[in-house]
């Protein structure tokens, strides 16, 4: 393998949503002489979106897994030639497209497996999605599309050229909604998509972005020293109340129980008493988990988001409240180096 980390991206979407026509139009940015790879999957055991793509002469590589999507019925497979492609074709970037039958959530926790991680750059991951099929009655109530929808880092809306008016105010409205926020909303028209994208580093621009969501929410945001390992600290304030949200890198493993704990406690007797209210999406080794809690109580769900572990914590502006205590709390949670912790 090479000894560089690849620029690895993973473009997901529902099938028909036109993910395959923006990697094309991405495959046609490749610089001359840039040794690309790509895999593409498809669910049926006979494969053609290899078929659809252009070789790219001698310095495009595809490979076709078909017969299930790569996440589950066919995870072997990838597991399998992915260590195979990178030591043989030595790609200077890596693009993946699942099938869209396909849980996208599975392929990045392949990707940052200890044999695979030091080898791979995961950078944002990309969902095609097309904003004419927001009208489905069987979309809400899709988990599929809910788990495509969370783990992108970045939203495409495809078909441009097409949408009417009410069409796009929806996509917008649905992107505008998401939490975690997207790093970015974009449009395409014919899969036409800058390929600056494929460069898109979701850490650094995650930190960035919600900086900029803060400010754009409060009058006053700015970076808080940490003692936690890794963590970003930032605090931002309104007229009445203050938050303060850490976000980790994505390997960082909390442990489940203590963070169930953790959230049981928001609004208690303690150092989390002032709190009205908490949330977080978390690594917790065996699975991402969504935390949401207040006073009245807390809840947990399984969660598809995997670009880092991030928890805000909210409480008025005029209480007492002990972010020491509270990070210390949190810190807690955190599981043992090279351990995964219980469920």
């Amino acid at each position: 393998m090479s000894t560089a980390p690849i620029p690895v991206t993973v473009i997901t979407g529902l099938l028909g949503a036109g993910k395959t026509t923006v990697l094309r139009h991405l495959l046609a940015q490749r610089p001359a002489q840039a040794r690309w790879a790509v895999i593409v999957n498809d669910f049926g055991a006979v494969g053609i979106d290899a078929a659809l793509l252009d070789a790219g002469g001698d310095g495009l590589a595809v490979r076709e897994i078909a017969g299930g999507c790569v996440c589950c019925a066919a995870a072997l497979s990838l597991r399998t030639a992915l260590p195979r492609l990178l030591r043989e074709w030595r790609p200077q970037r890596l693009l993946i497209e699942p099938s869209g039958l396909g849980h996208p959530a599975g392929v990045i926790d392949l990707l940052r497996e200890p044999l695979l991680a030091p080898h791979l750059a995961l950078r944002a991951t990309l969902a095609v999605l097309d904003p004419r099929r927001l009208d489905d009655p069987r979309l809400p109530a899709s988990s599929l599309f809910r788990e495509q929808l969370e783990v992108a880092d970045v939203l495409v809306g495809s078909h441009a050229d097409r949408v009417t008016a009410a069409e796009r105010a929806a996509f917008h409205a649905l992107a505008a909604a998401l939490d975690p926020p997207k790093l970015a909303v974009l449009e395409t028209a014919h899969g036409v998509l800058d390929g600056a994208w494929l460069d898109c580093d979701p850490a650094p621009r995650a930190a960035a972005a919600a900086a900029v969501v803060a400010a754009a929410a409060t009058v006053a945001v700015g970076g808080v020293p940490s003692l936690l390992p890794g963590a970003l600290c930032r605090e931002s304030r309104d007229g009445g109340h203050v938050a303060r949200g850490w976000l980790f890198p994505p390997a960082q493993v909390f442990d489940a129980r203590r963070l169930r704990a953790l959230f049981g406690r928001v609004g208690q007797p303690g150092p989390l008493a002032p709190l009205l209210r908490a949330k977080g999406v978390f690594n917790v080794g065996w699975g991402w988990l969504a935390f949401n809690g207040g006073p009245t109580g807390h809840h947990v769900d399984s969660t598809a988001w995997r670009r880092d572990s991030r928890v805000e914590f909210i409480a008025a502006a005029a209480a007492a409240t002990d972010w020491g205590a509270i990070e210390d709390a949190l810190g807690a949670c955190l599981a043992p180096a090279g351990g995964t912790p219980p469920q």
